[in-house]
């Protein structure tokens, strides 16, 4: 899409109804005949990949479930693991957020970069940009050696920022700047970095609410939401419980050398009974 109307609500949106790119007008053409060179290569891969999806499809469903609604979820990560958008996994404690971030990390074009996972929720405020962006030799008291940040880390691989609603405005604001220019500053030093990541964020609250109240920078949530998968709650998946049971009762037993028995009727009617706080991580 070439336009001169140009604004990130109308980028996103243009990206989820299908275009490769976003380029502005008047275009530099050197970028675009690059882009269009990409678009072809995307093609072809994505013809490659249906030709796989039968495969992919039946190995995802013995990884997450058979029920409906993991179905879509399935189809979401189908849909978006080839491409390099940006992704925000929304879903309760203990769903499976991590485990579905590292499965489109492995089934993209960046499987054999590096899957770094940060949790915003135990990294104390004062060393959260030291961790993410890093630090030059004497950027503070403390710092007697250069240090890479984790965003540098996982370059040319996939980075999942896990706790996202935990971000303060302030590391907000930094993280705007490194993903709208793809390059980041390490504490201490005047040189850009340049980094070739894609961010997969996770949360546990309803992101859309958290920009609503002010709480998520709307400008980030629009750069890193540029698509969002929400996994459901085990209880509104029970059909799904036999088959997880299964599957833990059968890793355990292979864990510990004992001989795999069947699970009776009674175990799986109290299973499926329960409601699950913990979700499949309980």
């Amino acid at each position: 899409m070439v336009t001169a109307f140009g604004d990130i609500p109308t980028a996103v949106d243009a990206i989820k109804l299908g275009a490769y790119d976003f380029l502005l007008k008047p275009p530099d053409f050197d970028r675009l005949i690059l882009t269009l060179k990409r678009a072809i290569e995307r093609y072809q891969l994505e013809k490659d990949v249906k030709r796989l999806n039968t495969g992919v499809e039946n190995s995802l469903e013995w990884l997450l479930g058979k029920s409906n609604v993991i179905k879509s979820v399935i189809k979401q990560i189908r849909q978006v693991a080839w491409s390099d958008f940006s992704v925000i996994i929304q879903g309760e404690t203990g769903t499976g957020k991590s485990y579905v971030a590292n499965i489109i990390h492995n089934m993209s074009k960046r499987a054999d970069g590096p899957f770094i996972i940060v949790d915003m929720g135990v990294i104390p405020e004062t060393l959260i940009e030291s961790e993410l962006f890093g630090h030059e030799k004497g950027a503070f008291t403390g710092a007697d050696k250069k240090k890479k940040g984790l965003f540098e880390i996982a370059n040319k691989g996939t980075i999942l920022i896990d706790e996202l609603q935990n971000i303060s405005p302030y590391v907000q604001s930094k993280l705007l700047r490194v993903v709208e220019e793809k390059k980041l500053y390490l504490l201490g030093s005047t040189h850009p970095t340049e980094i070739d990541v894609r961010i997969i964020g996770a949360t546990n609250t309803d992101i859309k609410k958290a920009v609503k109240e002010g709480k998520f920078r709307e400008d980030l949530f629009f750069c890193l939401g540029e698509f969002m998968i929400t996994i459901p709650p085990l209880r509104e998946r029970i059909t799904d419980i036999p088959f997880l049971a299964q599957k833990f009762y059968r890793d355990t037993c292979e864990e510990l050398g004992k001989p795999v028995k069947e699970i009776s009727e009674d175990v799986y009617n109290i299973l499926n009974r329960y409601s699950w706080p913990g979700n499949i991580r309980e």
